[in-house]
């Protein structure tokens, strides 16, 4: 097999060199012309899989995404050429946590504040969204969750809405990056409830977009 990947995706070419030939390529130069003989196409974020790059592809058999996102990839487009795709849900929870975490830390220090008096929002309670709530508990801050998504489909827990959510001590965004659609997340935190936050609260945004 001739396998396209990017080449910011660690290891990939001991990885995957036992099952063929691996072309490392920059992820942001990927073109239609890569992938005349690839049979396999292993992205990040940073390439767009659409009409475009795939329009002289007849061997592409296989696109994964080291994402968590797939906003990148026209995944109707693969579906109707019967081509699989496959993301990475989860990967890198345990990093956003760690990042989360870190800044909850140094913020105060930097401020003084006592962590374990506040509360935090969690907006978006996924994969990374849990990953740094249960870190913020462990240091016994009192943790509100809000994804109307995952609260409708009856999902264990408590949920608030995103209007309490945004009354929170410190609010953590980890939502995934939709313009359009009920659930759209671009602009979620727009002008108007930039305008509402008190000062001193704490934003942090740890989503895709």
């Amino acid at each position: 097999m001739k396998i396209v990947v990017d080449e910011n995706m660690p290891h990939a070419v001991e990885l995957f060199a036992e099952f063929g030939e691996v072309v490392p390529l920059p992820g942001r130069e990927i073109k239609a012309a890569d992938l005349q003989e690839a049979d396999v196409l292993l992205v990040r974020s940073v390439t767009r899989v659409n009409e475009a790059l795939l329009a002289s592809c007849p061997r592409l058999g296989f696109v994964g995404t080291a994402t968590i996102g797939t906003d990148h990839i026209d995944q109707g487009l693969l579906a109707a050429r019967g081509i699989p795709f496959f993301s990475a849900p989860g990967c890198n929870k345990v990093s956003v946590g760690d990042y989360v975490l870190s800044a909850l830390l140094v913020l105060a220090e930097r401020h003084e504040l006592t962590l374990s008096e506040m509360n935090l929002a969690v907006i978006g309670a996924g994969n990374t969204g849990e990953s740094v709530a249960g870190k913020a508990e462990a240091l016994g801050m009192k943790v509100l969750r809000c994804d109307p998504p995952l609260a409708r489909s009856g999902a264990a827990g408590d949920f608030v809405d995103y209007r309490t959510a945004l009354d929170a001590d410190i609010v953590s965004f980890h939502v995934p990056y939709l313009r359009e659609g009920e659930e759209a997340t671009f602009h979620l935190l727009g002008a108007e409830e930039i305008a509402e936050r008190p000062a001193g609260q704490i934003l942090i945004n740890a989503s895709r977009g």
